[in-house]
């Protein structure tokens, strides 16, 4: 199995085994976003948690006249989230 930042990131910063991590990995799914992909769209539910491997994940929302409000950005090693 090829070694991830999510496997390298369980292993350092929970103090987990190889083994460990590889049992936690077995239950993750991989999911590829394009650029103006978007993970989540309005009213739909969050029901996951992302961990970003490559890149750069931006959270927005728009308010009543369309405008865009930056929440958060996640980069690589990061987890994002609906809250």
């Amino acid at each position: 199995m090829k070694s991830t930042n999510f496997e390298t990131y369980l292993c350092s910063n929970l103090n987990i085994t190889q083994q460990e991590s590889s049992s936690i990995i077995k239950n993750c799914k991989t999911k590829t976003i394009s650029k103006d992909q978007f993970l989540l769209r309005e009213n739909e539910h969050c029901k996951q948690t992302f961990f970003v491997e490559q890149g750069l994940l931006r959270m927005f929302s728009l308010d009543k006249k369309g405008k865009e409000h930056i929440l958060t950005f996640a980069s690589e090693n990061w987890f994002l989230t609906d809250r």
